[in-house]
């Protein structure tokens, strides 16, 4: 059994006062301990978006205390993930409850504690990804819809190898690990926002790799993309960022190369093993949406990315896969 609210002092989120909290509800910074619960639960509840086994790493990296936990006589009952890339834009990733708590409201109170936490950090926009059937709750709170995106699967055989022709004015490089002043410019320049210190926890992920792609006569950076392992047998493509449908064909290519199942040490292939490579299209990109559906990805879902604020000037013709959505772009 959960533990019962006891009437308490109405609690504070980082020196903050809350108003309305019901009697017992505590919202705090998460420990290391709970973080680690977390985590653990949000991938074991295939929640994570497309976000691999140690991916709390990059958040960590940019927004230690980005994690709250709401709790009842010191006991852990929920969770919100909240994460700031910098002044520009935030987001909220994840809302846990307990469903022996559920119905009580706690969803609500999390969300409030979560936008209060980054309006505190001077956050100009705070965005999110929701289903469209439950748009009106989140406007009710102050978000605006934004823009749109399509969920789309691949299932791959051993063996299967994506097709297309070689550009010679362009090459991929990977393994892609270090974020370059320039590759920090062009992802800014796409994204919006600066994510340099995410960026280089997120390229250094064991179970990540980075492809680069570049422009053979100058060596400037055309795109680039990551492809993250999720388990043993799914895959996800974010973000996937270029100056064109070309180049993002290139990449998309090249980092479904590195998903296909290899040959085991006798030289067979297993053609009953299958995995899926996933990928998050915004909408607006037309030629994004083509170029995936050519390639055998087929739609299985959708998400509204919402913005609270001012909503940043994101380059969605250059955005071919978003990075997830926990962490938008």
């Amino acid at each position: 059994m959960p533990p019962q609210e006891t009437p308490r002092q109405k609690p504070k989120v980082d020196g903050t006062q809350l108003l309305n909290l019901p009697p017992g509800l505590e919202i705090r910074k998460a420990t290391t301990k709970e973080r680690k619960l977390f985590f653990t639960r949000w991938s074991q509840n295939g929640g994570g978006h497309g976000l691999g086994p140690s991916d709390d790493k990059s958040f960590l990296a940019c927004d230690p205390d980005g994690l709250l936990v709401g709790t009842l006589q010191d006991k852990p009952v929920a969770f919100i993930l909240t994460f700031r890339y910098d002044r520009t834009l935030g987001f909220i990733g994840n809302v846990m409850v307990h469903r022996m708590v559920r119905g009580r409201g706690y969803a609500h109170y999390m969300m409030q504690a979560g936008i209060e936490r980054l309006r505190r950090k001077f956050t100009l926009t705070i965005g999110l990804y929701v289903q469209s059937e439950t748009l009106l709750a989140y406007e009710k709170q102050g978000f605006t819809k934004g823009y749109s995106v399509s969920c789309y699967k691949r299932e791959m055989r051993r063996g299967t190898q994506p097709r297309t022709k070689v550009k010679e004015w362009c090459r991929v490089q990977y393994p892609l690990q270090t974020v370059s002043t320039g590759l920090a410019a062009f992802d800014k320049s796409c994204s919006g926002v600066e994510r340099t210190a995410f960026l280089e926890s997120w390229l250094n992920q064991s179970e990540h790799t980075g492809h680069l792609c570049i422009d053979v006569a100058s060596g400037v950076i055309l795109g680039y993309g990551v492809l993250i392992k999720i388990d043993s047998t799914s895959y996800k493509i974010g973000p996937l960022i270029s100056t064109n449908v070309e180049v993002a064909e290139q990449l998309l290519c090249s980092l479904i190369n590195e998903a296909v199942p290899k040959k085991n040490a006798r030289g067979k292939v297993k053609v009953d093993t299958a995995i899926n490579v996933y990928i998050d299209v915004p909408n607006a990109n037309a030629k994004g949406v083509d170029m995936v559906t050519r390639h055998g990805f087929r739609y299985y879902t959708g998400a509204l990315r919402l913005n609270k604020g001012q909503p940043v000037d994101e380059k969605l013709v250059n955005i071919y896969g978003i990075t997830c959505q926990i962490l938008g772009t």
